[in-house]
């Protein structure tokens, strides 16, 4: 059904640095499409971080997850988010939940 999400994938936001204790400088953007490789607007994503250790918060909701709608063009941008105190690398995940997809099954792609 083309009013379902069959791909999910990384926009603007992977590879990037920040010093502890400070914002990314660009947002985590995901992008959904349909099986038409249409995109899809109205898809919620669940961005999130890793709970414990190097990791983050989202300034919207100071927690390791926040929210975003993927908007006309299909692109959910998450809201800024803050390195932590502690050093390291780590990945941030963008998820899809299963009743919005075609195959009912959750996607995720990450961001390095």
């Amino acid at each position: 059904a083309t009013n379902k999400a069959f791909q999910i994938s990384t926009g603007d936001g992977s590879l990037q640095a920040a010093l502890i204790n400070t914002t990314y400088p660009t947002p985590f953007y995901a992008n959904v499409f349909t099986s038409n490789n249409q995109h899809l607007p109205g898809v919620t994503v669940v961005f999130t971080a890793p709970a414990t250790g190097a990791s983050g918060i989202f300034t919207d909701t100071n927690t390791n997850v926040a929210t975003a709608v993927t908007d006309v063009n299909g692109v959910a941008i998450a809201p800024a988010f803050r390195a932590n105190a502690v050093q390291g690398g780590y990945n941030v995940v963008a998820t899809v939940s299963g009743d919005q997809t075609t195959t009912g099954n959750e996607m995720q792609t990450t961001f390095s």
